[in-house]
Parts: C-alpha cells; structure tokens; sequence
C-alpha cells in the first residue's frame, strides 16, 4: 500500500490523486492526516502538506487545490528538469505537481472569460500550453513520468501500472453524400452557388453524379474500408443527423440510403453521435438527434464527438451525461494539433462549477484533417509522426480524425495511410 498524509482533504485533491495512483499507476493507496501514524508506517510514502515530517517523498502543497472557487489565477511558468513547471517550490519535485495536474485536467482556464474564435470557441491561441509552448507536449505524461523515476529512485521496490500504446480512428460524417441522396431542393441551392462562382469542373461533376454517370465525391467509404481493413483498423464513426443549417448539412436522417448507410457502418465499426452545431445553442436537439440515431441502428448509443468541436465547460459535458453517453472524444483545438489538456490518455470530467469528479470519459484527440486543409500549412504526415511518436514514448492513446469527404482526394486517402504506416510499421 502506498500512503499520503494531507493536511487537507477536498474534492480537487481527491479527483488528482485517484487519477494518478490509481489510474495511472495502478496503485493500493490510501491518505491520512494522523501524523503519528504517518511518521510509524514503515512502506513507500508521500507528504503532501506544508512542512516536512521526515524522510518521505515530500511534495508542498499550494493553496490552489483547496481554493474551491474559479478566478484567474496567476501562473509563473519556469523550465526544470527539461520540461516547464508552474505551481513551483522548494520540494522534491520542485513544484506542485497535484495542483499542476489538476488545472490542466479540469480545463480550468477554460472557465475563465476567454476570447472566443469566430465559432465562439475557446481557442488554442489563449491557452496556457500554446502562450508557453507546450502545446505539442504531452506535459502530464512527461511530469508523471519523472514523479515515477523520483519514486522508484527512493522506493525500488514499488510496482507500476504498464500502459501500453494504442490508436483510434474517427471518422466523421458531416455529409454522406455531396449530390446524390439529396432533397432536389438542397442540389438546385448548391447548382446556384457553383454556378455563380463559375466553377465549370464542379458544375460537370454534380450532373454528372445526378446523372449516374459519376460517383459522389463524398462517397468515398469503400475507399475507407479498404485502407482500414489492410491495417486492420477498427474506427469509430461519428454520425451528423441534425435538422438542416447554416453549419449543419448531412443528408436527411429519413432518407433510406442513408440510414441504409448507417447501418452497414453499423455493423462493422462501432457509432457515436455527432451532435449538431444548432445543439450547442439548444440542447434539446442533443436528445432528437440522439434517438434517431438509436431508432437507425436499433441499438443505444453512448459515445460522442461535437460537431465543429464546439465545447462549452461544464454544460456541454453534463446534458451529454443526462441523456446516457459515456465518452466523448471532443477535446482537441480546430486550428492547431497537439495536446488540449496536457495528456495523451483518457481521463474523467470533473465539473468544476459543481466541485465533482464524474465518470464521464474524456478522450483527447491529437490530430485532425480539417486542421491541415483550412488553418494550417504544415506537412501532415510530418507533424502526424512527431505526434505519433510522443504518445507511442508515453504509451498512450493516439487518436486523429478525420472526415469522409477528405478520402475523395488522394492527397489525403494517401495522408490517411501513411500515418497508419507510422503508427503500424515503426
């Protein structure tokens, strides 16, 4: 058993630590604040308080993690031991690791009044980790690494959980089909706008997908499942089925191709909702969408991707929760790859308005297609490498996104390969 004398309990800490000696290190751990019985016990433990006792691992603890309010909250970031800290002091890691965690992990700046992009996001331009350059650093991962060189240092005996590296494909699924399958109303729409910018090469392609005589440009899901298969790769599709909008587009859910769609990916891969943009203003849309998902494919559904990624702290996550979904996989920047909260594993939602850890999983993403074709000029495959390796460094869980219309352009089917080829053939 592994022992923690605190000289003060309270949510935070307690959400902190069953993440790290639990989760993460697989450890049989308990606290105390019996001082006496801190000092006799004769196993592997830590002092996270104000003062030291003895010859324990010592971490002093920062008033931050039993604040219990939200405010801005000034942050002095150093570099030490090749990595950047904040929350620092004269301990044996030099800063407050559990403090430090528990920021990144309950999004807490995010909390805070932000400038929003354009799509009222919180943007990665804001963030800690991008003003400070972490930002493609899986800094948790690289701190709780060195916390266990430092324990294992002072207690050889001490076992670790093994993690071990894994990967996710999500394909989302903002529009099945480009032309076909269409409302004649939603092609005479689309006909007008190409029309009016001159765009002869996509004028011949939309009639001639009409007229049968080509494929839909978005069709591209045998294409998908010949890659996936060859790599033997099983991934989540993320499924539009909103009312029609500005920023909502999918072919209508009555439409029996499409649900025919539906559930051939069905039975194949496993489903999530992608809930619409409109449902992040309304979140009664969440639960329509939800059930003509689950109505579709007969069966319930109980992960989720947002759509446009838009995240709002803590509401989005609770109504997700009140209707049944257990995960999500929202948590990534639009414009920028990297790491939203510091970390290349799952980790559980704490609400932070309402002080409470949840069972609601969060899984990070690193990557994103979209990222590549509209904000940044990077070459994919080189940056999706970098990533690839971090996470595989820390074994942790890769996950990338991408969309379906993206495979219509070999650029990008070829980037989707060969990013498989990094993550498979290394």
């Amino acid at each position: 058993m592994f022992l923690i004398y605190i000289s003060q309990n309270s949510p935070r800490l307690s959400y902190v630590l069953n993440f790290i000696f639990n989760e993460m290190y697989g450890f049989d751990f308990k606290t105390t604040k019996d001082k006496d019985y801190f000092k006799s016990f004769s196993g592997c433990k830590l002092n996270y308080s104000k003062e030291i006792i003895g010859d324990e691992f010592f971490i002093k603890s920062n008033d931050f993690i039993n604040d219990l309010s939200i405010k801005k909250v000034s942050l002095n970031i150093s570099s030490r031991d090749g990595f950047e800290i904040f929350f620092q002091n004269n301990s044996d890691l030099n800063f407050d690791l559990f403090s430090a965690i528990f920021y990144l992990l309950s999004r807490y700046e995010e909390y805070l009044p932000a400038k929003k992009d354009k799509y009222g996001r919180f943007s990665a331009q804001e963030s800690l980790a991008f003003k400070n350059n972490f930002l493609n650093k899986p800094l948790i991962n690289i701190w709780l690494h060195h916390f266990k060189v430092k324990l294992k240092s002072k207690y050889p005996d001490i076992k670790f959980k093994k993690h071990n590296f894994s990967y996710i494909s999500t394909i989302d699924i903002d529009q099945a089909y480009a032309y076909k399958h269409q409302h004649l109303y939603r092609n005479i729409i689309s006909f007008l706008k190409i029309l009016l910018n001159c765009d002869i090469k996509k004028i011949k392609l939309m009639l001639n997908v009409i007229l049968k005589k080509e494929k839909d440009p978005f069709d591209t899901f045998e294409k998908q499942f010949k890659i996936n298969n060859f790599f033997n790769v099983k991934p989540f599709y993320f499924i539009l089925l909103s009312d029609y909008g500005l920023y909502d587009k999918n072919n209508h859910y009555k439409n029996r191709k499409f649900q025919k769609l539906i559930q051939n990916l069905n039975s194949k891969y496993t489903l999530g909702l992608h809930p619409s943009y409109q449902s992040n203003r309304n979140y009664r849309k969440i639960n329509v969408e939800l059930n003509r998902l689950s109505s579709i494919i007969n069966q319930s559904v109980n992960i989720s991707k947002q759509h446009y990624l838009k995240i709002s702290f803590p509401s989005t996550y609770r109504e997700l929760m009140k209707l049944g979904i257990e995960k999500d996989f929202s948590l990534g920047y639009a414009s920028l790859p990297g790491f939203r909260a510091s970390i290349c594993h799952p980790f559980k939602f704490y609400d932070l308005e309402n002080e409470k850890e949840t069972g609601f999983v969060i899984y990070p993403f690193q990557i994103m297609d979209t990222t590549f074709k509209h904000y940044n000029q990077s070459n994919f495959t080189h940056e999706a490498k970098k990533y690839i390796d971090l996470v595989k460094k820390y074994n942790g869980i890769f996950i990338s996104i991408f969309h379906n219309d993206s495979f219509y352009l070999n650029e990008w089917s070829n980037n989707y390969e060969e990013m498989l080829k990094c993550i498979f053939n290394d």
